[in-house]
């Protein structure tokens, strides 16, 4: 290692990061509870320690380079497992199997996170399991930076320092509410679905995106004036007392069906939605319970789609 390196200290990565998160000197040196000259001086000392700039700067803003982004990818991760460790240090002093977070898109929280908790209340008594919901971006930014220890989400572009493992695929379903004028008309042609007003995942995530697609095949134009919403509960909420239509995953949307709060609508629709995916940090350490949860995962996998009638498919690669 360049001996310059061994110069970092843990202070250094932490201003790294916030400087990526705020992009500004000021908002750093705020969070930092210290002056901007001396955010100022310190980033030019660790710049000093790579021997070259980590951020163009503007009269605005400041950019990571490309040595930058590497510089604070690497960061986000040393910081992630020294938290980890932490964690790890006090379970073992206090006996106990400690706290272990988890981030899980909506769409996949009813149908996983049931199965994974069971397993992991008999298996792993002691653990503090903490579930936190959230878009994909959202999530895989809240692993990065070490604010989650693994994330269940859409498949997604590729990231240098993160692992993607693919748990199940499956299609979509168009749903609405019990005693819908749709769920008398037999099978449903896009004709009619044209005319509906539609709640719909967030513009630009996997799921949305998939789902656009799938319209447009079918001859619908792309819905522009939809409610958007990742909330299964609030989506079942505005169904109930309306004639709007939607899209769920089939596991979700067969769960609510059995439970008699949705209707499937049927329709030669092919709604494909991206793979329902594992992350964990490329270089996190070692860790018995986060590799329990991610067996489980997996294992719960399959037990979605045996209950929603799919054949799993899956695979897994490293993503970057």
């Amino acid at each position: 290692m360049d001996a310059r390196l061994r110069r970092l200290r843990f202070r250094d990565l932490e201003l790294l990061v916030h400087l990526d998160d705020t992009r500004s000197l000021r908002k750093s040196a705020e969070i930092l509870c210290v002056s901007q000259p001396a955010v100022t001086k310190a980033l030019r000392e660790v710049e000093q320690s790579f021997g070259c700039s980590l951020f163009e700067r503007s009269t605005r803003r400041i950019v990571p380079t490309d040595v930058g982004r590497l510089a604070i990818d690497h960061a986000r991760s040393l910081l992630g497992n020294l938290d980890l460790f932490d964690r790890q240090l006090v379970a073992r002093k206090t006996g106990a199997v400690g706290e272990r977070r988890i981030g899980v898109i909506p769409y996949a929280a009813p149908a996983l996170m049931p199965h994974i908790a069971k397993v992991l209340m008999r298996t792993h008594p002691s653990i503090r399991l903490i579930v936190v919901e959230g878009t994909t971006e959202a999530l895989i930014g809240e692993l990065r930076k070490g604010a989650l220890d693994i994330v269940l989400a859409r498949h997604t572009a590729a990231i240098d320092d993160v692992v993607q493992r693919s748990i199940y695929r499956e299609q979509g379903a168009i749903v609405v509410r019990p005693g819908h004028p749709l769920t008398r008309a037999g099978r449903i042609g896009p004709d009619r679905l044209e005319r509906c007003s539609w709640i719909l995942p967030p513009a630009n995530s996997p799921t949305r995106l998939a789902v656009d697609m799938a319209l447009v095949r079918a001859g619908l134009t792309v819905v522009e004036d939809a409610i958007e919403t990742m909330s299964v509960s609030f989506l079942i909420h505005l169904l109930e007392g309306t004639d709007m239509v939607s899209v769920l995953p089939r596991s979700v949307a067969s769960v609510q069906q059995r439970l008699g709060t949705l209707r499937i609508v049927p329709t030669q629709i092919a709604i494909d939605l991206p793979d329902l995916c594992l992350y964990r940090r490329t270089h996190a350490v070692s860790d018995t319970a986060i590799d329990a949860i991610a067996a489980q995962a997996l294992l719960s996998g399959n037990a979605v789609l045996s209950q929603s009638g799919k054949r799993r498919a899956a695979g897994s690669s490293k993503v970057g």
